[in-house]
């Protein structure tokens, strides 16, 4: 299992980092990543950080959000729960 905790939203390229947290690990793998919700103070206070994330903003990260505009992601995360 993956543990990404209060990292990607210090990252410039955030979609190369997913579409290899789907090519490596085996089929079935799970990722845990944790970021400030886009609304609160927490996500904008860090100068460090670069982008806000939403519960929908991880639907980018799958297959089914592909028809919204083509960013060259190959990636097909299932996200199944953002708390």
């Amino acid at each position: 299992m993956a543990h990404l905790g209060d990292v990607i939203e210090h990252l410039h390229h955030t979609l190369p980092l997913m579409q290899e947290l789907h090519r490596v690990p085996k089929p079935g793998a799970k990722a845990v990543i944790r970021v400030p919700h886009g609304a609160s103070d927490d996500a904008w206070e860090d100068p460090t950080h670069l982008r806000g994330y939403f519960q929908s903003s991880f639907g980018y990260f799958s297959q089914q959000f592909y028809w919204r505009a083509d960013y060259h992601y190959r990636g097909d995360g299932r996200w199944r729960r953002c708390i």
